[in-house]
């Protein structure tokens, strides 16, 4: 019975290393195609990630191109002001004016993305000559 008993563990356990070397097989299978599938899924969204980043410096350039066309318009209109555009048939409206456009244009030339951190290159006031009035 003994002799018995030892060939009925023997051939269970050649059995049950056999279900498990086949259950190994169907894992690494499985692992192999979730692999497959992520490493897809990688290359996905690298594309994805690349594509952000060029539309974000394109952005970046035309955020650029604002803010040192607000900084030039500034210095028009301070050159503007100093010719004596301010002086004439209703001067407060027009210092009201350039008083919006500067505080435009200061907003236009902060916080853009990349760049440090520094004041506005619009004055607040141009140093206008004082024209004599009529």
């Amino acid at each position: 019975m003994r002799r018995q008993m030892i060939v009925i563990l023997f051939l269970a356990s050649l059995v049950g290393v056999s279900a498990l070397s086949f259950g190994q097989d169907d894992a690494k299978a499985n692992l192999e195609v979730q692999v497959q599938a992520l490493s897809q899924e990688v290359a996905e969204l690298r594309g994805i990630l690349e594509d952000s980043e060029a539309r974000m410096n394109e952005v970046h350039k035309y955020l650029k191109q604002n803010q040192t066309a607000a900084a030039e318009l500034g210095r028009v209109l301070t050159a503007s002001e100093a010719a004596g555009f301010t002086f004439g048939i209703n001067p407060e409206s027009r210092e009201l004016l350039l008083a919006g456009w500067r505080k435009q244009l200061s907003a236009m030339q902060k916080g853009v993305p990349g760049t440090p951190a520094e004041a506005a290159a619009v004055p607040e006031r141009g140093n206008a000559r004082q024209p004599k009035r009529w």
